[in-house]
């Protein structure tokens, strides 16, 4: 669903990323920048609550975005650059959904969010190894899970029954996503 979108906000987000790239940072330093910041999501939860996760999340979002950005605009576009950006988008993802836990969220719950959402993109590198090209296919690719994370967080606010209700929605809307994109992947490679 975002990827549609995808292209006009990088073409908002391009000279920020020629900016920072003029300053000759790397793009892997933005990279492990946005992984502590979300690796910080889940203390700033607990001394901040719910206003502090959603800062935290926001933060490394943005800058998730941007080292691609700056890694293309800047020529240094690289294998290595691509896998440590994909190991560290999981262990963000990680990150934000403990927060929820922090939050008083059940861990099971928790858990089985954390297992459908790396099921998700397991899928879709595994796939793309195999040369199936799975992005776009399911509703909940990352951008949508991250989005629906501030959604929940910011529902808490309100009430933490409606916060428990939305993740069960997320757990499903992710379970549902790891089947498309399986069944999708199977019928590509019988072909």
């Amino acid at each position: 669903m975002l990827n549609r979108i995808k292209n006009r906000i990088s073409s908002l987000i391009k000279p920020v990323a020629a900016f920072i790239a003029s300053k000759n940072i790397d793009p892997n330093i933005v990279t492990l920048t946005g992984l502590v910041l979300a690796l910080i999501t889940p203390i700033s939860a607990l001394l901040y609550g719910i206003p502090g996760a959603i800062v935290m999340i926001v933060l490394s979002s943005i800058l998730d975005f941007l080292d691609g950005e700056i890694a293309r605009v800047s020529g240094r576009v690289s294998a290595r650059g691509a896998f440590l950006d994909s190991l560290c988008d999981r262990v963000s993802d990680l990150s934000y959904l403990s927060t929820f836990i922090i939050l008083g969220l059940s861990p099971v719950a928790v858990y089985i969010a954390a297992g459908a959402s790396l099921l998700i993109s397991y899928a879709r590198a595994r796939a793309e190894s195999l040369g199936v090209r799975v992005s776009g296919v399911g509703l909940m690719e990352r951008g949508e899970r991250i989005l629906t994370i501030i959604l929940i967080l910011l529902l808490g606010l309100f009430s933490q029954s409606a916060m428990e209700i939305a993740l069960f929605v997320f757990i499903a809307l992710s379970i549902y996503t790891a089947i498309e994109r399986t069944v999708f992947v199977v019928r590509s490679l019988g072909r």
